[in-house]
């Protein structure tokens, strides 16, 4: 399928041209099961320390979702020339949203959308924390089967008050929310403790997703996750662990489906 780059978005946030919505969209059907799956790529740098952009289009592939979270996307901010959202989109066949991070003189890095379905809006969350690393979110609204679907992509901070303080302006983002609205919080959210507590107010309005992602040849912590309101629409939460995605990143990629 041809490429399809997004075009720049007003706030700072990139978004896709609408598209026609799948089959799955059309007559009378009422719900609609969604794959949303999260995967920080690592720069698409491998255990091997190789940068192949191909080889994790090619676990995306393996993902099989409708709807993909990226964290920690290359587009020539470390390497001159490189525009992993590019490649990533158009190996997929999917419409890319992009949420830098970082900006230098030869590009970008940061979190990226990656959707089936036709985008409506999008936005991007500062989440930065002085004298840390910069942080954000994507903030989108997909529409699929007459229903509109809320997706946050973030990667959130190494320290826990980072996440804390992130945590806190994400929940206030989503205050006032249509409560008919599915939401979605999906990334590299960078807790590692078993109480999880710098997540707690994302517990409360979403509950729990916890699978061991990292490191991804053996995997010891719950770093990646896909949490879902209301809870109910949560069909299924799983780690993919395939020995491509042992490889291809120094984290494995989660999945989940959903229904609208």
């Amino acid at each position: 399928m041809g490429r399809r780059v997004a075009q720049a978005h007003e706030d700072g946030a990139t978004v896709a041209p609408r598209a026609a919505a799948s089959d799955a969209s059309v007559g009378s059907v009422t719900s609609v099961r969604l794959s949303i799956g999260s995967y920080n790529v690592h720069r698409c740098v491998g255990a091997d320390r190789r940068c192949s952009p191909e080889r994790v289009a090619r676990v995306v592939a393996e993902l099989g979702v409708d709807v993909l979270a990226l964290q920690e996307v290359d587009c020539g901010y470390h390497v001159a020339g490189a525009d992993q959202i590019a490649e990533l989109a158009a190996a997929s066949g999917m419409h890319a949203v992009t949420g830098p991070t970082m900006r230098g003189a030869g590009g970008t890095y940061g979190n990226a959308l990656l959707s089936r379905w036709p985008i409506h809006a999008a936005r991007h969350l500062d989440l930065s924390v002085r004298r840390k690393e910069p942080r954000g979110a994507i903030d989108a609204e997909l529409e699929l089967s007459g229903r509109s679907v809320r997706i946050v992509v973030t990667h959130l901070g190494l320290r826990r008050f980072e996440r804390a303080l992130q945590v806190e302006q994400i929940v206030r983002a989503l205050d006032g929310a249509d409560a008919r609205q599915i939401t979605v919080v999906a990334g590299d959210l960078n807790e590692w403790r078993p109480n999880d507590q710098s997540l707690q107010a994302l517990h409360v309005r979403f509950g729990r997703s916890r699978e061991r992602t990292f490191p991804a040849r053996r995997p010891l912590f719950a770093f990646d996750r896909i949490l879902v309101s209301p809870r109910s629409a949560l069909l299924s939460f799983v780690v993919h662990d395939s020995a491509l995605a042992r490889v291809a990143s120094d984290h494995l990629p989660v999945k989940a489906v959903i229904e609208v």
